[in-house]
């Protein structure tokens, strides 16, 4: 009897051992995460652009105009659309010409699934301060996403703080 219940007592052992190191590297994982969420990930602080009127991202103000014809992607990528929106972009100051005219925005296109596709902008190179110039941001995204998506202009230059979003409404 002396035999069987060591071995008995050594295997609850054993699975306790298991389910708390589980336990522990689950816990280590949630904090972890938690730790590069809230450290390395800053929150967005949206500003909301509606339908028609200007919104402003950094120095420079954004309008959403329209958007042009679906297009298919390419013979590469079946069951894919280019998607391209009509935006007008005027610079405040000449900050506003660099921001908009170097590689510190991106363009974002999201779904209410949290799939997000970034989009390549034509910007045109004669950009003034106090002057409207349209700019055409293309996506390729999957035909069936091509309604119910939401567009976000935000910095890609890392500062302290909170991201600068501009989200459009429709």
């Amino acid at each position: 009897m002396g035999k069987n219940s060591v071995a008995a007592r050594r295997s609850v052992e054993a699975t306790v051992l298991v389910f708390l190191m589980t336990g522990f590297l689950g816990l280590q994982w949630y904090d972890d995460e938690n730790h590069v969420r809230t450290n390395f990930k800053p929150p967005d602080r949206v500003t909301l652009a509606a339908p028609g009127a200007y919104g402003t991202l950094g120095h420079a103000a954004w309008r959403l105009l329209g958007r042009e014809k679906d297009t298919p992607a390419s013979l590469q990528s079946p069951g894919a659309a280019e998607l391209t929106l009509d935006l007008e972009t005027r610079p405040l100051d000449a900050q506003g010409v660099k921001e908009t005219t170097g590689f510190s925005l991106v363009f974002r296109l999201g779904d209410a699934g949290g799939h997000v596709w970034t989009g390549v902008a034509d910007i045109p190179a004669e950009l003034a301060p106090g002057r409207s110039s349209r700019v055409k941001v293309t996506f390729t995204v999957p035909q069936d996403r091509l309604t119910g998506t939401v567009l976000e202009l935000l910095s890609s230059i890392p500062g302290p703080g909170a991201v600068p979003v501009l989200r459009f409404a429709h």
